[in-house]
This record gives C-alpha cells, sequence and structure tokens, in this order.
C-alpha cells in the first residue's frame, strides 16, 4: 500500500504525473496475490491552465486506486484541513 496525504499540493503538475506514473508502473506488475493499492488524500489539480498556486486545486478528495485492474474509487471529500468529511461510501 502506498499513502499519502496534502503533499502533492507542493509538487508540480509534471511532478503529479510522474507520481502517478511510477505507481501505475508498479500496479501494472500487480496480481492477485500480490495487488497495490494506492490511497490518498490530496487536493485534485482542476486542469485549469489558468489558474495558478492554490486557485488550481480543488477540494480535497479522499481516493484509493487498486491493482491489479486499476480500479479508482472516490472514497470522501472535505474541506481543506479534514472535517466535515462526506463519505460517499466505498
Amino acid at each position: 500500500m502506498v499513502f499519502h496525504s496534502v503533499v502533492t499540493l507542493y509538487f508540480s503538475p509534471d511532478q503529479r504525473e510522474r507520481l502517478a506514473g511510477m505507481l501505475a508502473d508498479a500496479g501494472a506488475s500487480a496480481t492477485e496475490d500480490e495487488p497495490l493499492a494506492w490511497l490518498r488524500f490530496e487536493h485534485p489539480d482542476t486542469g485549469d491552465s489558468t489558474a495558478r498556486g492554490w486557485g488550481r486545486l480543488g477540494k480535497p478528495e479522499v481516493r484509493l486506486t487498486m491493482w491489479p485492474g486499476r480500479e479508482e474509487r472516490l472514497l470522501a471529500v472535505s474541506s481543506a484541513h479534514g472535517p466535515p468529511v462526506r463519505w460517499l461510501g466505498g
């Protein structure tokens, strides 16, 4: 399992893409006997190329990606420092 919380907002978009690519590469070799889980609490990148700094980031999300199969689930959304948390299910 790989877990991180509120670190990628300090990464450049390229660094965030590199992290996701590294995990996807590792996930490609995951098996049912040796799965890979990526659990994170992060601000998503809105993709708005005109936004700068914090304005480019959305509300924090709890996401889980599981391999094999690269199944991704959005588990919860929250404010920047946690509560209130809205659980969306699993």
